[in-house]
Order: structure tokens, then C-alpha cells, then sequence
């Protein structure tokens, strides 16, 4: 996208944390999906994943053909978890040890090359 961080995919989503459709939508859908596991903590149950999300998504189904359940809820919970610590570690690499202003402009931080034509 013009304007936009980043010199490929690859790069803006390993080293600027963010995902391909700029910088607010990025950070503001990391927020929303952290704040969602933080708010609906019931979803870490065993029970919750037994009845609820095993059965609805064949990528479970599948697994569990070649996985035992704790597995399973070890890559469940894993994802989860991954989700949250990720966030976590770029505001706090951005903004406590780098001291980076929050920058939800279009074209991103300074320090973030953008695409240009």
C-alpha cells in the first residue's frame, strides 16, 4: 500500500509487529483480540476447548487424529498466550525502552521506512 510501512510483508510483520493493513487497523486489532482473551479468561478451560472449539474446526479434528488432547490444548492455549505476549513485547520495546511516541499516522513511526512509487 502506498504510503504504508514497510518494504515487504515479511519484514513489517517480524520486525514492526504489525499486520499488512497499516499501523492503526494493526495496532487496533492486536488490542481488541488481546483485550478479548484478557475479558473471555473461561476459553483456557479444558472444557471450553473439549465442547466448543474442537468440534466446530477441522483444523482440531485433524490434529487430534495425530495428537493426543493434551497436545491439543497445549497449542491451543500456546496461540493464546503467543497472541499476548507478542503485544506486550512490542509496546513495551517501543514505547518504555525506546521511548517511541504512539504514531497512528498512515505512513507509521519515523523510524519505519514507507513504500514509496
Amino acid at each position: 500500500m502506498l504510503g504504508s510501512w514497510g518494504p515487504d510483508v515479511v519484514t513489517k510483520w517480524f520486525v514492526y509487529g504489525t499486520n499488512v493493513v497499516g499501523p492503526l487497523s494493526g495496532f487496533v486489532w492486536e488490542a481488541l483480540w488481546v483485550a478479548a482473551a484478557l475479558a473471555c479468561w473461561p476459553i483456557l478451560r479444558r472444557s471450553y476447548f473439549r465442547e466448543r472449539i474442537a468440534p466446530r474446526d477441522g483444523f482440531w479434528a485433524w490434529s487430534g487424529r495425530l495428537l493426543p488432547e493434551d497436545a491439543l490444548l497445549t497449542l491451543y492455549r500456546g496461540a493464546i498466550f503467543f497472541g499476548v505476549y507478542r503485544f506486550a513485547t512490542w509496546m513495551h520495546w517501543a514505547h518504555v525502552l525506546h521511548h517511541y511516541p504512539f504514531d497512528l499516522t498512515w505512513g507509521g513511526p519515523h523510524w519505519a521506512p514507507a513504500l514509496r512509487l
